[in-house]
C-alpha cells in the first residue's frame, strides 16, 4: 500500500517532505536525531522517547525486521518515527514481523524518504526543537498554528512502567519513571528482588519495604517539572545506596542541590565515549538524553564527577561516597557475553556491604 505524502514541519518553519508509511496520522512533538546504525526497536520502544519524533540518521532501516525480543518495554512510546529509505525486505532469523507492520498494529507515525542528514544537520545547527508531521495538502501554516497551539503531555508512571520481582537476597525498590527491560533483567541476574513502585510513592512507603538499595529509572518527561518525587528522593538520599540512571540520575542531583539544563542538541545513539575517572579507562556507550547535569562548578556538595563525556565534555556521571550514590546519563547495557553493566555490579556490591 502506497503511503500518501506528508511533511514534518519545526517550529522554526523550516519544512522536511516524505511518504507516511505505518499510521497515518498528525503528531507532534520534540525533534531528534538518534544515530544508531541499528536498534530501531529499542528506539521506539525506549519510554526516554515518549512522544519525540525520531529522526535516524543510518539511511536503511527496517531490514532485519522484528520480535518480541529486543522490545525495551511492552508498548511504543515515539511518537514518530522519520527514515531515508524503509527497508522492503525482511532478512533475519529471529524475525515475527517488519517493521512496517509493527507500526501499524501499534497505530505509529512513520515518515519516509525523508532527508534525514539533512534534517539531523539543521537540528545541530539550531538545536532540537518542536515539530509536527501532518499532510502535505495541509498548508504550512495551519501545521504551524497546531505546533504553537500543541502542550507537551505530561508522562506518567501508568504510561511507562513495568512491574518485576524475583526471590533473591537483595532487595531493591525501584523509582518506575520508565524502566527498560535490560535493567530489570541485570538486577535480577545479579540476584536481586526488585519491587517496582510509582512516581507518586513516597519515602515513607518505600522504607516500609525495607530495601537494601534504591533505584531511580531513565523516563521521559522534564526533570525540573518533578518536585514530588525529587523531595522523596532527597530523604532517601543518606539513608540507603541510591543508583540513577539517565532521567533518574538528573533527579538525584537536582535533589542533592544540583542544576540540570536542557541540552541544545542530546545524546542519542549508541557511539558516545565516557571517561572514567577514577580509572581514565574509555568506554563506548548508549545514550537517549536532552538534559545535562550542571557543570564542574554547580555540583552539590560531596558529590563529585565519576564520568565525562570525551567529545563535549559534558557530566555523564556523579558519584558520592559519603552517600553511596551513583548517577549516570548513559545506559547500563549488558556485556557482549551478557554480564551485568559494571556500574550495576558496583551497585550491588554496595549494597551487600552497607
Amino acid at each position: 500500500m502506497a503511503g500518501m505524502e506528508m511533511n514534518l514541519v519545526l517550529e522554526d518553519g523550516a519544512v522536511f517532505r516524505g511518504v507516511s508509511f505505518g499510521a497515518k496520522d498528525e503528531v507532534c512533538g520534540w525533534v531528534h536525531s538518534d544515530h544508531r546504525m541499528a536498534g530501531y526497536q529499542e528506539v521506539l520502544t525506549d519510554p526516554d522517547n515518549g512522544g519525540c519524533l525520531v529522526n535516524m540518521t543510518y539511511p536503511l532501516v527496517g531490514n532485519y525486521g522484528t520480535n518480541e525480543e529486543d522490545f525495551e518495554n511492552d508498548a511504543i512510546y515515539a511518537g514518530a518515527l522519520i527514515i531515508k529509505a524503509k527497508s522492503r525486505i525482511v532478512s533475519n532469523w529471529r524475525a515475527t514481523g517488519s517493521l512496517d507492520e509493527m507500526m501499524r498494529k501499534k497505530n505509529i507515525v512513520g515518515l519516509e524518504d525523508v532527508d534525514t542528514r539533512s534534517l539531523a544537520l539543521h537540528i545541530r545547527k539550531h538545536g532540537e526543537m518542536r515539530g509536527v508531521i501532518g499532510s502535505a495538502d495541509k498548508p504550512v501554516p495551519a501545521l504551524l498554528k497546531k505546533l504553537k497551539a500543541w502542550k507537551e503531555p505530561l508522562f506518567t508512571v501508568a504510561d511507562v512502567a513495568r512491574s518485576s520481582s524475583g526471590s533473591a537476597s537483595s532487595r531493591v525498590v525501584l523509582y518506575n519513571l520508565g524502566a527498560r527491560r535490560s535493567t530489570l533483567s541485570q538486577l535480577e541476574q545479579l540476584g536481586c528482588e526488585i519491587m517496582c513502585v510509582s512516581g507518586s510513592c513516597s519515602w515513607e512507603e518505600i522504607k516500609s519495604l525495607r530495601p537494601d538499595g534504591l533505584v531511580i529509572s531513565n523516563g521521559p518527561g522534564h526533570p525540573e517539572q518533578m518536585e514530588k518525587i525529587r523531595e522523596e528522593i532527597k530523604k532517601a538520599m543518606d539513608q540507603l545506596p541510591v543508583l540513577g540512571i539517565c532521567l533518574g540520575a538528573q533527579l538525584l542531583c537536582l535533589a542533592a542541590g544540583g542544576t540540570v539544563a536542557r541540552m541544545k542538541t542530546g545524546h542519542h545513539g549508541g557511539n558516545y565515549a565516557v571517561r572514567s575517572v577514577d580509572d581514565n579507562q574509555v568506554s563506548m556507550t548508549t545514550q537517549n538524553h536532552s538534559f545535562v547535569m550542571g557543570n564542574t562548578e554547580n555540583l552539590p556538595r560531596n558529590m563529585s564527577i565519576s564520568h565525562m563525556n570525551v567529545n563535549d565534555g559534558s557530566i555523564e556521571g556523579i558519584s558520592s561516597a559519603d552517600y553511596a550514590i551513583t548517577g549516570i546519563q548513559f545506559i547500563p547495557l549488558p556485556d557482549e557475553e551478557g554480564n551485568p553493566h559494571a556500574i550495576f555490579r558496583r551497585f550491588t556490591q554496595t549494597m551487600k556491604s552497607k
